[in-house]
């Protein structure tokens, strides 16, 4: 696949942090199916780890804090014959950079036209991240030029299930509460997942 790469800086936010506004220009000679999702969920709870498994196989746990958003591609299988190709937006979640976030999610989810669908992610160790789903939900969904009565599917993971006791679980851990609070607030599904055994991430 042939692909135009257009990088201008947007802002700057010290001497060593700079944004850009990246955009990707599909060559008229390229029939990949685009498939575009984001990842989004609060601090440390192992959406860069999970991309590093999904495409580099291996797991780092001093992975450094993602700035803004990391951009990643990944060709699947084929549909009708054509290759799909994944867009992989790892968007920031730390407080201080919540404006960059939005901004970067407006650029991904801005061309209703690409298949577009977002991963959510909170940790099996803090019941606040999973609260703080609904937030990101929310942010996706006011920040999608999507029609009012088309959601982006959006589905819902909790990572590090490899921290889970197996003897006594704690409540919001369980399948059956993350399966309700899916369907409550209109998930698509919900998945467990370890980036560190590489359980579901594939």
């Amino acid at each position: 696949p042939i692909y135009n790469i257009n990088i201008t800086p947007l802002f700057y936010f010290n001497d060593r942090h700079r944004y850009y506004n990246i955009k990707i220009i599909q060559s008229d000679m390229d029939q990949d199916i685009i498939i575009k999702f984001c990842i989004v969920g609060e601090p440390a709870v192992g959406k860069t780890s999970m991309l590093c498994q999904y495409i580099h196989k291996k797991f780092d746990e001093k992975v450094r804090p993602t700035i803004g958003c990391d951009f990643s591609t990944k060709l699947k299988s084929t549909i009708d014959g054509k290759p799909v190709r994944l867009q992989l937006w790892d968007i920031a979640g730390q407080e201080r950079f919540n404006a960059v976030s939005k901004m970067y999610l407006r650029g991904a989810l801005g061309n209703s036209q690409i298949n577009l669908g977002c991963v959510i992610v909170c940790s099996s160790t803090e019941r606040s991240t999973l609260d703080e789903t609904l937030k990101w939900k929310k942010i996706i969904e006011d920040n999608s030029d999507y029609d009012n009565d088309t959601n982006i599917p959006c589905l819902l993971v909790q990572n590090k299930c490899d921290l889970i006791s197996s003897d006594v679980p704690e409540e919001f851990q369980k399948k059956s509460f993350l399966d309700d609070f899916a369907k409550t607030h209109g998930f698509c599904g919900f998945v467990h997942t370890s980036a560190k055994d590489n359980k579901n991430i594939e």
